[in-house]
């Protein structure tokens, strides 16, 4: 096949990069055959993927993503996995981009070390990254690990407004294709590399939201028609609920204060805003230079007064 030099998406971990930008018409490199590529037991791919199939920095199977928690949810940029290690997002996540359409993460092990990296834009818009695994000068490898890993980056670019994608591999392997010539060849749509977010914000504790990153790879043996693709789960992160009402520190709902009065469990403290008595920890609620606020009640006052 031929090669021609990438425009985007050629880095190493973590510099990954999310989106295209514009490459010169003059240099476009010619469009080749999908269906061909698809097909051929060698393409760069699947090669890619035995290379890194045993250190995906990932699990196996739908559903098996290492769990972990962001450390809050006003910043959503560390989640802690429960058997060890982090996944890093740069730039953060925030609420309110949810669902989110672009995630850029590394993934560091227990050990501190990077096993890899990733990025998303879209469903054919992704990038893969595992750290190279090679012996020590003593010859052994790390635990889990059974033979040398090459590593490497593998990266797709979906150009903007257009059917085409563009796919480099590690080796510099560089292809562009016609997304529309994938209807020829129906048989290897589960071998063609594609990728997932799934995100959800969650609610008011305890619901919480979450995360997910996966990606389709080919079977690293077998006939590649009508093959039923690798899933590998890179992370399953579960994202920290919003706090009750009365206990998230903002005055809302019923509250006459922050976290206090109204429905709230908690009544209100000498100065703060109230409309009824009930709303005060001293069951006083009276104006005060034009506000209703709650009063400290003296000893022998005779109880409360000024507020129905």
């Amino acid at each position: 096949m031929r090669r021609w030099t990438a425009c985007a998406l050629v880095a190493l971990p973590f510099s990954l990069l999310l989106s295209a930008g514009g490459c010169s018409s003059s240099s476009d490199p010619p469009i080749e055959s999908l269906c061909g590529w698809l097909a051929d037991a060698n393409n760069c791919y699947r090669n890619f993927f035995k290379d890194i199939a045993p250190r995906t920095c990932g699990s196996v199977g739908r559903g098996t993503a290492p769990k972990g928690s962001f450390l809050t949810r006003d910043k959503l940029d560390v989640c802690v996995l429960d058997g060890g290690g982090q996944v890093l997002f740069d730039p953060p996540a925030t609420i309110d981009q949810f669902p989110l359409q672009a995630v850029k993460f590394k993934i560091v092990s227990a050990d501190g070390n990077a096993c890899g990296s990733g990025s998303y834009q879209s469903s054919y818009g992704f990038a893969i990254g595992v750290t190279p695994v090679v012996a020590a000068d003593g010859g052994e490898l790390p635990a889990g690990v059974s033979r040398p890993i090459a590593g490497g980056n593998y990266s797709q670019v979906k150009m903007p407004d257009a059917d085409l994608i563009d796919s480099t591999c590690p080796t510099g392997e560089a292809h562009r294709f016609n997304l529309v010539e994938a209807a020829k060849c129906a048989s290897y749509a589960g071998v063609m590399p594609h990728a997932e977010v799934e995100s959800n914000a969650g609610g008011i504790d305890p619901i919480a939201g979450y995360v997910r990153f996966r990606a389709y790879f080919p079977p690293t043996e077998g006939a590649l028609a009508n093959a039923a693709p690798t899933v590998v789960e890179y992370f399953d992160c579960a994202v920290p609920p919003a706090p009750k009402p009365c206990v998230d520190g903002v005055q809302d709902g019923t509250e006459t204060d922050v976290d206090c009065g109204g429905t709230c469990e908690a009544r209100c403290g000498t100065d703060q805003k109230c409309l009824r008595n009930e709303d005060c920890q001293s069951g006083s609620c009276q104006f005060q230079a034009g506000l209703k606020k709650c009063v400290k009640v003296e000893a022998g006052a005779g109880g409360a007064g000024g507020a129905g």
